[in-house]
């Protein structure tokens, strides 16, 4: 993402709601963290299939079967859209929320990639056996039909992978829109935290300028978040390891200063064998 363009405005009271449904609502931080995680990955993942395909001319059913999935065995790409209905498509949701735009953009990706995995089985299986099939049908097809047809499914995946790198953008620049307000959720932070690299080849941005926008008043407020959120878990050298972060970003930071006072004495340093 070019640092210049505008992030499209998104007021935090009407971006990533809670829903209506209490256990949902409960969970609500989780499921989050799910949705922003299994983006970053399946952006990724389609990135390399995209390069791979665009170099080499090739473009495997089994991986691409794998990461889309099926029913009953739904591969990371059929997840991911469960989880966008999941969170937006509850009663009450607001229909036209930021939100249910990017629920909308996951269900397409998810639908795409389906027919995209139905034509890549067409030339994949049937493909190389064409002349034989057409040989054993006694003269019942046409020779010229048949591989016009392949040749047209073969045009359809050029096609849908461009379809499906244009629909991964949109969806990667409302998500980064959406993030300011994900900025109290705590298992977000830190999984923007500890994916650090995964994180800046998704939007081209370094993390400190994305840590930036979500906390105006200082970035070390991202690692208190995180450093937080691991303490009350009782994880104690995790904590530690962020309210470092936390001091590294704003040594006038008193917080981290404190915390990382109370926490040593309770993580006991490693006794070295004799």
């Amino acid at each position: 993402m070019s640092p210049s363009l505008p992030l499209y405005p998104i007021s935090p009271a009407h971006a990533v709601a809670a829903p209506a449904n209490p256990w949902l609502r409960e969970r609500h931080h989780f499921f989050v963290r799910n949705l922003v995680q299994g983006f970053v990955r399946a952006k990724g993942r389609f990135d390399r299939l995209y390069q791979v395909f665009r170099t080499d001319g090739a473009l495997a059913f089994a991986e691409l079967a794998a990461w889309v999935g099926r029913e009953g065995r739904k591969g990371p790409l059929w997840v991911l859209k469960d989880l966008g209905h999941q969170l937006w498509r509850q009663p009450g949701a607001e229909a036209d929320s930021p939100a249910s735009l990017l629920d909308w953009l996951l269900g397409s990706i998810f639908h795409e990639a389906m027919k995209l995995k139905e034509n890549l089985y067409m030339v994949e299986v049937y493909g190389p056996k064409m002349d034989a099939l057409v040989a054993s049908a006694a003269g019942l097809l046409s020779p010229v039909e048949c591989r016009e047809l392949l040749h047209r499914t073969g045009l359809e995946l050029d096609q849908q992978m461009d379809l499906l790198g244009r629909l991964f953008g949109r969806a990667s620049y409302l998500l980064r829109a959406l993030l300011p307000s994900l900025a109290d959720n705590p298992l977000v932070i830190r999984f923007l935290l500890e994916n650090r690299e995964a994180v800046e080849a998704l939007w081209g941005e370094s993390l400190t300028a994305i840590l930036a926008d979500l906390f105006p008043a200082g970035i070390e407020q991202a690692y208190l978040i995180a450093a937080d959120s691991y303490r009350r878990g009782h994880w104690y050298e995790e904590a530690l390891g962020w309210y470092r972060g936390a001091l590294a970003a704003a040594p006038e930071c008193e917080e981290a200063r404190r915390r990382l006072f109370e926490l040593g004495s309770l993580v006991q340093p490693a006794i070295p064998a004799p």
